[in-house]
């Protein structure tokens, strides 16, 4: 029997959560949610939704571990290693917390996967056929949707040739054991949306719609995430890229020459629930941004672009 869990992500998401976790649920099965020591309310906002639908929210606390040598209680002088959580890991691990969020699917019986963005949403019109879409995929095959840059609010999306209009966001695949999300050999843990070992992608074609993409929504919350990844470029693995490198690859996101916007029909946002958004106020990359420069001073990303801060 074929079964479809979603996985998503969250860390520091109350802003979205409340609308973006009811859009999955109208079209998924179940959902597993991992959380990545939030500190806002994305937790109380994971259990009502929970509450509503009772035994299709699966929810786990991620936490990065770290072996310590411990001496037995039982046998004195003895010791052995151990795993503890390492709260001291300030670094948000893409690859393993994907990884988890897969084995977890695993363990609720998924035989397809959809990868769900916490910021991320089908455009409603689309709802009736995506699920029996992604279902009809042979294990090892990954299926791609447009995505939709819904730019500056949530009402308006960016319609222009840039290259986040021309995008595609891999969607759901149907798992196969030996399907994995790991970081590079260098340890690097960003831009890998689909696990390693995928066979085949599959690019479907839409009149109207696809996965709206809301980092875009907010002007200043996409400018504090992507001066973040800079910052983590260059603290986690110097040298991989250049300077001027790390500059254009996410300065691109923030880039509005030639824009033409369009306003969203409102077919796109039938029965999701819009006042749940909430895009005013500092995001959690903006405390990150000032903690990282202090510890490290300001000079130590020379020729970053940081927008002010």
């Amino acid at each position: 029997m074929k079964k479809l869990i979603g996985v998503m992500l969250v860390k520091n998401e109350d802003w979205i959560l409340g609308m973006s976790m009811r859009a999955a649920l109208k079209w998924v099965d179940e959902l597993v949610v991992v959380d990545d020591r939030s500190w806002d309310d994305s937790l109380s906002i994971i259990q009502e939704i929970s509450g509503e639908n009772p035994y299709r929210v699966h929810y786990s606390l991620w936490q990065p571990m770290k072996e310590v040598e411990t001496e037995s209680r039982y046998k004195p002088g003895e010791k052995f290693m151990k795993q503890i959580p390492d709260n001291s890991d300030p670094w948000w691990n893409e690859m393993d917390v994907r990884q988890h969020s897969l084995l977890l699917a695993r363990k609720h019986a998924a035989t397809h996967v959809a990868i769900i963005d916490a910021d991320e949403a089908f455009t409603a019109n689309l709802l009736p056929s995506v699920r029996d879409r992604i279902l009809s995929l042979e294990p090892g095959v990954a299926i791609d949707y447009p995505m939709v840059p819904v730019w500056g609010d949530i009402d308006q999306y960016r319609a222009d040739d840039c290259v986040w209009s021309r995008s595609q966001l891999s969607v759901a695949f149907a798992d196969d054991s030996s399907l994995t999300w790991k970081p590079a050999g260098d340890g690097y843990h960003h831009h890998h949306r689909l696990p390693y070992g995928i066979s085949r992608v599959e690019r479907e074609t839409v009149s109207s719609g696809g996965v709206m993409h809301l980092q875009f929504a907010h002007r200043q919350r996409l400018t504090e995430k992507h001066v973040h990844y800079k910052l983590s470029e260059v603290l986690r693995w110097p040298g991989r890229k250049s300077i001027p490198e790390i500059n254009s690859m996410y300065e691109q996101a923030l880039d509005e020459n030639g824009m033409k916007l369009m306003a969203c029909p409102e077919k796109w946002w039938e029965g999701y629930r819009k006042e749940r958004i909430v895009l005013e106020g500092k995001s959690w990359y903006y405390f990150e941004i000032r903690k990282l420069l202090k510890e490290h001073g300001k000079e130590k990303f020379a020729g970053l672009e940081l927008h002010g801060f």
